[in-house]
């Protein structure tokens, strides 16, 4: 049976405040994108990018929600989701940011780095705890990530 040895909650992200400048930007770039797909008959490409357009809009406004996260005797638990120690190989503590992040190196394919946020909690509890079952790799968030949070996403 699984022990709970350290729990958690923290904001899923840091909200970032956006101007209407923002809202504006993001609305007529998807709108050029929207009539070229129209200008060359590609109207599933509209369609596409009208919803994507949409689904940014009401992720922008939304406010992040709190993220309950366990570290338990057989793996780290992020709400509903269990990653086993058996398919993790290592863990970094990412205190650079505004918001500290946990950072899990995966066996899996689909998703290779796992990153939690920590929020206020004691790092070095995290660290300790962590220590018992993975090795600590430096590791670092992808540029992709990086350039999205840049962006305002």
């Amino acid at each position: 049976m699984q022990k709970v040895l350290i729990s958690w909650k923290a904001p899923e992200y840091i909200p970032k405040e956006r101007s209407s400048d923002w809202f504006w930007a993001v609305g007529i770039i998807a709108t050029a994108i929207i009539v070229t797909a129209i200008l060359l008959n590609n109207v599933l490409l509209a369609l596409f990018f009208l919803i994507t357009t949409l689904t940014i809009f009401i992720y922008a406004k939304k406010e992040p929600a709190l993220v309950t996260t366990e570290i338990t005797t057989d793996g780290v638990r992020v709400e509903n989701n269990m990653y086993p120690y058996s398919l993790l190989k290592a863990f970094w503590i990412n205190e650079n940011d505004v918001l500290p992040m946990l950072l899990l190196k995966s066996s899996s394919v689909i998703n290779p780095l796992v990153i939690i946020p920590i929020g206020r909690m004691d790092l070095q509890k995290i660290h300790t705890t962590l220590s018992q079952f993975l090795v600590e790799e430096e590791l670092e968030e992808p540029l992709s990530q990086k350039l999205l949070e840049y962006l305002g996403f």
